[in-house]
């Protein structure tokens, strides 16, 4: 049974937006609330699995005073969706332990890793967590557990918090990378400090590795408000783990026929995915580097991205990824 989600934001707009998101990705929405007051009543009425909460909320009880309430009276997570906040404010945010931030404008993406590692969290007994919040955070829910790509959710200092099944696959298939006393390690040091300078400096890229003749493409992912996170104990980056398309004629219809693509277009996004390098892929597809610089603009604006990486992370973790491990 889907979680449920209550959102709480003054304006319409913004509810109307993120329902769509919640929708998407498979959640239910308990109601929408545009006011503290309302969603006090909404919260008492629905029980949902996990509250959204906007901080500000015009005229009366602002948001962090509501999520206080909801947290400790009704013991329902709350995660808070914000835009730009003053340092007081996310002061005061902070010290009410919410159970996770996301960033306005909401993505999809960030959105679900969000409400995920948070229904996570709050599942764990208090009992059972440590004061530096280095426990595993339990099962996530059937929708990172069924990715085709690997997904490993991670901190600063390597420590591994969850992946998913696809994750340990890969890792056992290639034990460049593994995971030792819940801590991500390499035989390659210089792989290791590269994702780990990807994570320090809130960065995206992918990395791609070739060990016996399988390539192995590493896409480092930051989470939105990585800071507030570090604070809180939660993971602050996504380590997503996928192979070579094995298929790219298929892979490349499927893109194509998901995003309205043009042929070239759906080529020129299929080899992103595996070659970070423009050029290269230009060269590859024998044209100039400024028609597939025009090329990715109009990807950019067919799937909603606006970075190679956010493009990436979208292909690998929907329905076209699903062929990377299709069998030849």
């Amino acid at each position: 049974m889907p979680a449920t989600i209550l959102i709480v934001d003054d304006s319409e707009t913004t509810s109307s937006l993120i329902k769509l998101h919640l929708l998407n990705i498979g959640y239910d929405v308990a109601g929408i609330a545009q006011s503290a007051e309302e969603a006090l009543q909404l919260v008492q009425k629905h029980t949902p699995s996990l509250v959204l909460m906007d901080i500000y909320l015009g005229e009366g009880m602002d948001g962090i005073e509501a999520a206080e309430i909801i947290m400790s009276k009704y013991k329902t997570p709350v995660i808070y969706a914000t835009s730009y906040s003053d340092n007081e404010t996310l002061k005061r945010a902070k010290k009410s332990m919410p159970f996770g931030f996301v960033n306005k404008p909401i993505r999809s993406n960030d959105l679900k890793v969000s409400i995920e590692i948070a229904l996570s969290r709050f599942r764990v007994p208090e009992d059972n967590q440590t004061d530096n919040s280095k426990q595993e955070l339990g099962a996530l829910s059937e929708t990172l557990d069924h990715l085709v790509s690997g997904v490993v959710l991670l901190d600063e200092k390597m420590t591994v918090y969850y992946t998913n099944k696809s994750a340990e696959k890969l890792l056992n298939k290639h034990p460049i990378l593994m995971i030792k006393d819940s801590r991500l390690i390499s035989i390659r040091p210089s792989l290791l400090d590269d994702v780990n300078n990807l994570i320090q400096s809130n960065s995206s890229r992918i990395l791609s590795l070739d060990e016996n003749e399988l390539e192995l493409h590493l896409l480092v992912f930051p989470l939105s408000e990585q800071q507030l996170n570090k604070d809180t104990g939660a993971p602050t980056s996504v380590l997503f783990l996928f192979e070579s398309i094995k298929d790219p004629n298929r892979f490349e219809d499927i893109i194509r026929t998901l995003y309205k693509l043009s042929p070239t277009e759906a080529k020129v996004a299929s080899q992103l995915v595996v070659n970070p390098y423009l050029a290269e892929v230009a060269a590859s597809l024998g044209i100039t580097y400024n028609t597939a610089r025009t090329h990715l603009k109009r990807i950019y604006y067919k799937t909603e991205t606006n970075k190679l990486p956010s493009l990436v992370q979208k292909i690998i973790t929907g329905p076209a990824g699903l062929v990377m491990q299709a069998t030849e």
